[in-house]
Formats: C-alpha cells, sequence, structure tokens
C-alpha cells in the first residue's frame, strides 16, 4: 500500500476529458442566475417544500430527502440493532444536521421505540481559524444539540487530522452505520473535483473504518471515480464490506456529479490485518500522498470493468441533463414549462407515496419547542447594519460565470471593491466629520455626539458557576466570526494584505496621508491620543467620574495614551496612574495598596498589544484589576481592538453582566482605519464577586498555556448560547459591522488618495475641516 506510482486509466481519463468539455459549456453563464434555472428545471425540485408545509419535517433539506430515500432503499439498521434495540450512528460532515434529521425521521417512522444514540462530527462553525469557503457554517441545529457534536482533540472538528479521528473513536466505539456528506467547493476549479475532494473522501472512508461495528454500514457522498485514488478506494471498500451499492437519488440534481455510495456489511475491523489498518492511517493526512493506494496489478480486471461501467452511466446521465438545461435555459416554450410543472408535482406525490412518508409529532423531533424546518439555518446570515451589498458573499457563494471568476483572481483588491458602490472611492468623503462617520448612503457608523452612543442595558443576571473555559488549537488569524456577517472579514483580510498605504515601506507616506486627511492630524492633536480623548471624554463623560470626592486610575501597561494623564489634570479630575506590568501579581492588587482606600470611581485601561488574538491575556488581566479597584457605581473604560472571537465576545457579555450599561465606542477623532475602539462600562455593580473569580480561574489559565507554549488556546469563556441572546447578539454583531464598513472605507479611501495625490483635498479644504474639528472638540 501506498508504494506504488499513480496509475492510469485511459477509457476512464477520456470519460473525465469528455465530461469536462460538456462543463466547459458552462464556463460563461452567470452562477447565479444558472442556479436559479436549475432549481427551477429540477424534476424533484418542490419536494423539500412540500415535506416542510405538509409534512412538518424537521431540518428538510435537499440532503434530508437525499438521505430519507437512502435509507428507503437499503437496509442500513442492522438486525443486531433490531434485536438489543440500541441503535449507535456516527455523522461526519454533517453540518448542518440534515441527515440526522431525517434518520431520526425515518427511525421515529419505521423503527420507534429504538434507543437511538448518535453523534456529529463537522468543522468547528465557532472555530474563527476556518476559511468560510471551506466550511458550512450553518449552525442553528448544532446550536440546539451541542452535546451530540464531536469537535475533535483539538476543537476545530476537522476530520482530516488523525488526531480527531482517535477524539471520536474513543467517544463513540463501535456503531451500526456511518454518515459521511463532505465535499470542498470546486466552482473556481470544476475540471478536477474529483482530486481536490479525493483526500477527504479517503479520510471519511478510513474513518467509518475504525468507528463500525462488525455487520455496520457506510453511506458516504461522491463525485466521479476517473482517477487511481478514488478507484484504489472503491476497491478497497468492496474488500471490506459485502456489498457496495452506488446511488444517485431522484432529489439530487442531475446536472451534478454527485452520487452515494452504500457500504453494506462491515465485516469487522477484526477481520483487518493490523498493519493495513496501520498503513491507511499513514496516508490520513491534509494533504494527497503522492503515491498510490494500490497499483494497478492489484486490482482486478472483473473490479476495474464493473467501475468503468458504472461511471460511464453516471456521466452519460450527467451530460445528458446538462445539454437538457442549457437548451432549457437558452429556450422554454409556454407549453413545455406546463408540462414540466406538472412532473414536478407528479414527482412530489410519487416521493411520498413510494417512500411510505408520514408525519411524526413535534415531540419525536430532535430539538423541540423550536420549529427547525431548514429554511433558517444559521444565525448570522445578513448584515444587520442596513447597508446593501451589491456583493453577496457569505464565504462559500459565488458570483458572475467561471470565466469571469477566474479573471478577477488577477484582479487587483482595489478594482475588485469597486464593484461594491458601498465601498467605492469618493474624494468628499475625508472633507467633513459627517462624511466621516458615516457611509455613502447617509447610515451612520459611529457616534458624534453625546446622544447618538448605542449603550447596551444589562439584563437579567446569570451565574457563571457552571461554565469553563474552553480550549482549541491557537488561532494564527481570524479567518470567520459568528458576530461579523463574513464580507467583511474577508474583504478587511484581503485589505491589509495587499494596500500599498498599510505596507511597512509606506509609513511615512502614510504619516504625510494622515496630516492632510485626519482630523486629529490636522489639529497637530494626534500624538499620545489627544483628539481622540476629548472626543471620547465629550460622549461619555469619563473625566465627570473622577471629581469631588471621587478618584480615577490610569492602569498603563504601555504609554500610548500619555495625554489622558495630562487632560484629566486639565480637568481638574482626581486621579492615580499605575504603571503595571503583566507580571505584577493579581493577588498584590487591591484598592488599599493602590489607592488608599479612596473612592474609585473610574478605572481606565490601555492594551499594549496591537491585535485581538495576542492580548486575551492582557484585556482579562485589566478587567480584574479595574474590578478589584472600582467602587459601586464606577466607569470602566478599555481601550481595545476587534470583538470578533467568543473569547472577546465572552469578555463583553461578562461586563454586561457586571455593569449597568455597556458601550462600545470609535470616535471620529482615532485613526478610523484601524481597528481599536473603547470599551465603555457604566454603574459597577459591587456584588459581582463570582465573576471576578471566573475571570482569574480564566486568566490562570492562559497563564499556564502561554507559560508551557501550548499548541492550544483558550477560545471561549462563555457559553454559546448565551452570546446568542437577542439583545446582546444584535448590539454585538451590528457594532462589529459598523466599525468593520468604517475601516474598510478608510483604508480604500487612503489607498486611493495615495495611488491618487491629484484627488488630496486642497488647502482651503483642509482649513474648513480644521475649523469644524476645533469647534467640535471645544
Amino acid at each position: 500500500m501506498f508504494q506504488e506510482p499513480p496509475f492510469i486509466l485511459e477509457d476512464l481519463i477520456s470519460l473525465k476529458d469528455d465530461l469536462n468539455r460538456k462543463k466547459g459549456l458552462l464556463n460563461d453563464m452567470d452562477i447565479v442566475q444558472w442556479h436559479s434555472h436549475t432549481r427551477r428545471t429540477h424534476k424533484a425540485g418542490l419536494v423539500v417544500k412540500h415535506l416542510r408545509e405538509n409534512f412538518h419535517a424537521e431540518m428538510c433539506t435537499q440532503a434530508w430527502t437525499k438521505f430519507y430515500e437512502i435509507l428507503s432503499a437499503f437496509d442500513l439498521i442492522p438486525e443486531d440493532a433490531q434485536r438489543k434495540q440500541i441503535f449507535r450512528s456516527v455523522h461526519l460532515c454533517e453540518a448542518p444536521g440534515a441527515f440526522v434529521a431525517s434518520l431520526n425521521h425515518f427511525l421515529k417512522s419505521h423503527y420507534n421505540g429504538l434507543d437511538w444514540q448518535w453523534v456529529a462530527n463537522t468543522l468547528n462553525p465557532y472555530y474563527e481559524g476556518h476559511d468560510l469557503t471551506a466550511m458550512l457554517d450553518d449552525d442553528r441545529f448544532i446550536l440546539e444539540t451541542l452535546l451530540h457534536w464531536n469537535f475533535g482533540a483539538d476543537g476545530t472538528g476537522d476530520l482530516m487530522k488523525l488526531a480527531n479521528l482517535d477524539s471520536l473513536q474513543q467517544e463513540t466505539g463501535e456503531n451500526h452505520l456511518v454518515t459521511a456528506d463532505g465535499s470542498i467547493n470546486c466552482a473556481n476549479c470544476p475540471d478536477e473535483q474529483e482530486s481536490i475532494v479525493g483526500q477527504l473522501i479517503f479520510c471519511e472512508a478510513v474513518a467509518a473504518l475504525n468507528l463500525l461495528c462488525q455487520g455496520g454500514n457506510f453511506v458516504f457522498k461522491m463525485f466521479t471515480a476517473f482517477e487511481h485514488r478514488m478507484v484504489s478506494l472503491m476497491y478497497l471498500l468492496a474488500c471490506v464490506f459485502q456489498e457496495i451499492q452506488v446511488i444517485k437519488p431522484g432529489t439530487s440534481k442531475s446536472g451534478n456529479s454527485e452520487v452515494y455510495i452504500v457500504c453494506l456489511q462491515f465485516i469487522g475491523k477484526q477481520q483487518i490485518p493490523r498493519c493495513i489498518l496501520d498503513e491507511l492511517k499513514k496516508g490520513y493526512t491534509l494533504n494527497c500522498p503522492s503515491t498510490s493506494l494500490f497499483s494497478l496489478q492489484s486490482i482486478p480486471a472483473i473490479f476495474l470493468e464493473r467501475l468503468k461501467t458504472c461511471q460511464t452511466y453516471f456521466t452519460e446521465l450527467q451530460m445528458k441533463a446538462i445539454d437538457q438545461n442549457i437548451r432549457q435555459f437558452h429556450c422554454m416554450t409556454s407549453a413545455e414549462r406546463k408540462v414540466h410543472n406538472q412532473l414536478r408535482q407528479l414527482v412530489v406525490e410519487h416521493f411520498v407515496e413510494r417512500f411510505h412518508l408520514q408525519p411524526i409529532s413535534e415531540e419525536e423531533h430532535i430539538v423541540m419547542g423550536t420549529r427547525l424546518d431548514g429554511t433558517q439555518l444559521s444565525f448570522t446570515r445578513g448584515s444587520t447594519n442596513y447597508v446593501p451589498f451589491v456583493e453577496t458573499f457569505t464565504g462559500r457563494h459565488q458570483m458572475g460565470s467561471y470565466n469571469q471568476r477566474q479573471g478577477s483572481l488577477h484582479q487587483n483588491w482595489l478594482d475588485k471593491i469597486k464593484v461594491d458602490h458601498q465601498l467605492k472611492f469618493c474624494p468628499s468623503h475625508s472633507r467633513s466629520l459627517k462624511d466621516l462617520s458615516q457611509v455613502s448612503n447617509g447610515v451612520p457608523l459611529i457616534p458624534l455626539y453625546h446622544d447618538q452612543v448605542i449603550w447596551l442595558p444589562r439584563t437579567k443576571s446569570i451565574s457563571p458557576e457552571s461554565w469553563k473555559p474552553r480550549t482549541a488549537a491557537r488561532l494564527l488569524a481570524i479567518l470567520n466570526s459568528r458576530f461579523c456577517t463574513p464580507i467583511y472579514i474577508s474583504k478587511l483580510q484581503e485589505a491589509h494584505q495587499q494596500a500599498a498605504i498599510l505596507r511597512e515601506e509606506n509609513a511615512d507616506n502614510l504619516r504625510a496621508l494622515l496630516d492632510k486627511v485626519n482630523p486629529s492630524n490636522i489639529v497637530k492633536m494626534s500624538r499620545g491620543g489627544e483628539a481622540e480623548l476629548r472626543n471620547l471624554d465629550n460622549l461619555v463623560y469619563f473625566s465627570e467620574m473622577a471629581k469631588g470626592e471621587n478618584y480615577g486610575i490610569v492602569l498603563n501597561l504601555v504609554n500610548g495614551l500619555y495625554f489622558l494623564v495630562q487632560y484629566l489634570q486639565e480637568k481638574n479630575a482626581r486621579f492615580y496612574s499605575i504603571q503595571l506590568h503583566n507580571g505584577t501579581p493579581l493577588e498584590t492588587i487591591n484598592d488599599e495598596t493602590i489607592c488608599k482606600s479612596q473612592r474609585v470611581n473610574i478605572v481606565f485601561a490601555n492594551l499594549s498589544h496591537t491585535d485581538e488574538l495576542s492580548s486575551k491575556r492582557e484585556i482579562v488581566y485589566l478587567c480584574i484589576v479595574a474590578l478589584r479597584l472600582l467602587g459601586s457605581g464606577g466607569t470602566f473604560v478599555l481601550n481595545i481592538h476587534q470583538t470578533l472571537t467568543r473569547f472577546s465576545v465572552g469578555i463583553l457579555f461578562i461586563m454586561q453582566q457586571m455593569f449597568d450599561k455597556v458601550a462600545m465606542v470609535k470616535p471620529v477623532m482615532s485613526h478610523l482605519f484601524r481597528s481599536q475602539r473603547f470599551l465603555v462600562c457604566k454603574g459597577f455593580l459591587s456584588d459581582v464577586q463570582h465573576y471576578v473569580t471566573y475571570l482569574a480561574q480564566v486568566f490562570d489559565q492562559l497563564s499556564n498555556l502561554e507559560q508551557e507554549k501550548s499548541a492550544f488556546d483558550v477560545v471561549e469563556i462563555v457559553p454559546m448560547h448565551f452570546l446568542y441572546s437577542e439583545q446582546f447578539y444584535s448590539f454585538v454583531k451590528r457594532t462589529n459591522e459598523q466599525l468593520a464598513h468604517l475601516q474598510l472605507k478608510e483604508i480604500v479611501q487612503l489607498e486611493n488618495l495615495f495611488l491618487n495625490p491629484d484627488q488630496l483635498p486642497t488647502s482651503e479644504e483642509i482649513s474648513n475641516l480644521e475649523k469644524e474639528v476645533t469647534a467640535y472638540l471645544k
């Protein structure tokens, strides 16, 4: 095994070439229009809608109906499970959960009373290190059934890591059924779908061999088997299962390559030599081995002939379907449309009758009390920012034709962004404070005045006693977030990677540019955050908290806002300035040692790290210090970065629990192209020691992981369902999107002005802005 170079079967490669030529006819088709057309012409396209409306099927999607067909066509519940009345199943690459829901409906309809125990695996939709183009982020069903989901030893859910398979195996033991519905988006490389998805399917198959009991069954999605990798895998499965069937469900679109392989009656791991299983695990990696699983000579000729017959049959069906779809795309008469619509209705009736479908009660659903019909799959779809985008990017949806997308791969990031008028360059947007603070359509992004600050009030108190910090593989970058529409994540990432004005070698050019367009630079008040702090005080009145009998504390890990001390003196505020180090023991910090038991009414803190991921330990440290010093009713102001991760949003949630209200404020006088903003918490509740204790636990765990130089990090400190609380979640998501839009808009402005200096504001325009800023800060 894995000893021979890859082999080529000319007949199958010729078939692959024929199929690719046929698919090439679609290269100029707009993918959105084409998918809309194929949905309308799909003969079984009304089945899902009918089942949702008339059977109230849970999580009913096309995947639901495909699996129900398979369940009805094959005996996938072994006699041993029926006899013992215990049935165990594992579902790989399962998001959003349709196979599980379909199986539940089938079992409740035909095997009621069976004790069903299921576990599912998928790429963790909450892990911010996953590229959204490689995953399904639908999580409504997952959130409601979280205890059934195994995300592996490293918390990523990546099945292609052997340690995660070991974790899954330890939890589930031997199972009667394993399903795998995994795929990888191949829209930008449709001619190599098999090789792109092949290693994932190999890992699914090896996982199944390790998870199944003797007599168990395995169902997985495959596309084509033209090349050595899939040919060898099919032969391997034929050796260890009594029977292999290939099926394309009627509810699967006829124009794609998707088929399902049904492997019946596993011979059992005990019948497979240990050395074979060990060799298979050697090939269980993220990247495909360079050698073939089997040599061509070791695969019987009769098997190859049957496989060729199978591949020819399904490929010819697909090519005929593509031809018909193309013809109907360009011309479909009203008579044809009428006949087609009648046929779609007949297919619905046939589906219900053939598969003996019957409704089950709501009490028999997996998730009770919440209707999940498959239409609302994710909490994070769509912008809450009231900003309409031309581009509907959610991480995996494509736009334009294949040829257009290929052309855009080499397109400058700035040219790509011009597609959407909401982010297009407009020189006048840096000419006034109002223009700087809003979208081109007038939607405000940040407050200019005190009464425009949006506060999140405290809600019913929640005890953290049952909470535990969750760890996972350390994030190298934030590639997705549950708390921001994906379009912002992807576009900001691209801008930071490609914007010339943000490169280190252009630092002097950036400073010179800011002197002409940034308000605080124009009025010579950018150093030490002078204009920014004056602006912030006008918005939230923080300096008023340290007057009379009250004191304030300035906690410095760095001197980034050194103007703060000068400003507080100017305002006649009473304060102590404390220079802290991350190593200062927490137990030595209290109101007696720092402020001699004076009433502390405000704590202002600043981070030394410059990004969200590296500042976790500092944030927790400063929060604990502030909470130990503050008196009842006090205010805490923390200069932070983005709040895209579960960890950062968890900090915000805990702060909301301990204060009357919180706000996330970005003054217009700050550098709008950067991610920094201020977390402002007002009205401290003194009886919150249980939260301080929990934060200390989080801090200890972060410190231990850092000291050990661990590959793991704390990624979640508040259970996800609390972070989805409606009012809290809407506040966080809206704020993140507003500030991300502001940041992206400003980077676009700076880049365009850098590349087109003739568009820079005139001396008169700079003078006018200077007058406006001076009046604004008074």
